[in-house]
């Protein structure tokens, strides 16, 4: 009787521990899981954002040189249409700031400020003409950034921290209504 209860008694406590161990392992695989899910996410949120800035940043590839041997990009060709359609694009990366680095962020304000830095009235070519060294410097700005961040956009946890870090506060444009 003793040797059955011994066995018995090591049978349950076996079930027992293997029962225990095998929850809190599955208990962490889901959690695991769950976060790789969550990282994955995420990552394909970032992808989208950054193919939108990309987006923005092939519209300023193409320039035009005039007679005057001053070259403006495609996007000031026209009066104010391309421009509109420019700042509409710009509008529509705006709500995923929280998915870019802070670097490109503020490289994007840094273009936003030039390209509000038009006012009606102006001339779109001659506006264009007179900011083409500086917007080109920062596309090519902004190309880099682009790049240097792919190459941790994997790094979900360190993007994540530097977020919460992040300096960049609320502005407001200078914006006259007619």
């Amino acid at each position: 009787m003793d040797t059955t209860n011994i066995i018995l008694t090591s049978t349950v406590i076996a079930t027992f521990l293997a029962s225990t161990i095998n929850a809190v392992v599955g208990h962490y695989a889901k959690q695991r899981d769950f976060k790789n899910d969550y990282y994955k996410d995420i990552i394909k949120r970032r992808l989208k954002a950054y193919k939108q800035v990309n987006a923005l940043v092939v519209k300023l590839k193409t320039a035009i040189l005039e007679e005057d041997n001053k070259p403006y990009h495609f996007l000031f060709s026209d009066e104010e249409g391309k421009l509109t359609d420019y700042l509409k694009s710009y509008a529509d990366i705006y709500p995923h700031q929280l998915l870019i680095s802070e670097t490109l962020f503020e490289k994007l304000r840094e273009l936003q400020d030039i390209m509000f830095g038009y006012k009606e009235g102006m001339s779109i070519i001659e506006f264009g003409k007179q900011n083409y060294q500086c917007i080109s410097d920062l596309r090519h700005s902004i190309e880099v950034t682009i790049a240097t961040d792919m190459l941790s956009l994997y790094d979900i946890e360190g993007f994540l921290k530097q977020k919460q870090s992040s300096s960049s506060a609320y502005r407001v444009l200078p914006f006259k209504a007619d």
